[in-house]
């Protein structure tokens, strides 16, 4: 299993239990994300180098909690999925994590925002 840890939280456990219990009926839409307080890992580092870190926050946060939300309802199969990344802090160096090295000509080259939405049609 890929280290999708999220699913084995006291809050996911607890909260899977309710909905396979029924209290909380057929899940048809749910909405996950997270936002990462403490900043950007230092910009010109691995972090922030798609060639090292092999992309940006959809391979960091995004995974995680996109398994957990269809986890949650059942694994649900898909019919279409669309999304969009963004890069909104490439010419900044003010969202920097505290104490990691600001390198304001280092490398930014991945997104630093997703927005996803994955549906089922139904008939």
């Amino acid at each position: 299993m890929v280290g999708l840890n999220n699913r084995f939280t006291n809050e996911a456990v607890y909260l899977k239990k309710l909905i396979d219990e029924g209290y909380l009926g057929h899940i048809y839409k749910a909405k996950a994300g997270w936002i990462r307080r403490s900043g950007i890992l230092g910009r010109g580092t691995w972090f922030t180098n798609k060639d090292v870190a092999g992309g940006g926050v959809m391979i960091d946060l995004g995974v995680h909690y996109l398994d957990l939300a269809l986890f949650l309802m059942g694994m649900p199969d898909p019919t279409y999925v669309t999304g969009a990344t963004h890069q909104s802090f490439a010419h900044t160096t003010t969202r920097n994590r505290n104490g990691y090295m600001r390198n304001p000509d280092g490398i930014f080259n991945l997104e630093d925002s997703a927005n996803g939405f994955i549906g089922q049609q139904k008939i």
